[in-house]
């Protein structure tokens, strides 16, 4: 559990790193970030949607599970991680460890299973026409999850 997750510039305090979409059909998982025992590797869990809804990628604590023809590379250091497109070098998760229990998602292109993009920048997240901002959450442990969607940030049940 992360005692602080940075998704731009929002900080969303004690939760697990599971971050959610809002659809307006229900929730679906964005990513999931967590450490590596022992180390202060960032992990990564997330499945990659394009912009037309095609389920291109699928990583599991930073192993592929499929990468459709090899589209997306993934490059660590001890204490970071960046997931992007080959040929575009569009990033689709930055992430650093700050410490065993703080992490920062520093930018992001993600689509939604649906289509629809979140943006992540340092000072920023945008999802369809909402810009969040300077937002500070406190979570409730390991049943909070962050949860993105068209009305704004919530915590909330995670899947």
């Amino acid at each position: 559990m992360w005692t602080e997750m940075n998704l731009g510039s929002n900080i969303i305090a004690n939760v697990p790193g599971i971050v959610l979409v809002e659809t307006g059909t229900g929730r679906e998982q964005l990513m999931s970030l967590e450490v590596g025992d022992g180390s202060q590797q960032v992990l990564l869990t997330i499945d990659v949607y394009d912009a037309d809804k095609n389920h291109v990628a699928k990583l599991r604590r930073n192993a592929w599970v499929f990468n459709d023809a090899e589209r997306f590379k993934v490059t660590t250091t001890p204490e970071s991680l960046r997931l992007s497109e080959k040929d575009s070098g569009t990033v689709v998760v930055e992430a650093n460890v700050l410490d065993r229990h703080r992490v920062q998602v520093l930018q992001g292109d993600l689509y939604t299973p649906f289509g629809d993009l979140v943006e992540i920048r340092p000072d920023r997240v945008v999802f369809r026409t909402n810009t969040f901002m300077g937002n500070r959450f406190e979570g409730r442990g390991m049943g909070a999850a962050i949860v993105i969607g068209p009305m704004g940030f919530s915590l909330g049940a995670g899947l």
